[in-house]
């Protein structure tokens, strides 16, 4: 993911990343989930390849 585009405080992403351990799932995997169950039609299946870099982005924060 791109940080300058960015517009999600590290509040709230550190507020995702808990969910996201919580409910077990992958990063890719919950986004997927959360992509499905909310009907947004953004060809889902795409976003596994945005998502790659989302692990080392986030750990940018914990550093």
């Amino acid at each position: 993911m791109n940080k300058n585009f960015n517009k999600i405080s590290k509040n709230v992403l550190d507020q995702v990343d808990s969910l996201i351990g919580d409910s077990g799932m992958s990063k890719e995997e919950f986004i997927k989930n959360l992509i499905m169950t909310y009907g947004i039609n953004s060809e889902a299946n795409n976003y596994a390849e945005h998502l790659k870099g989302y692990d080392a982005y986030c750990d940018s924060f914990i550093g």
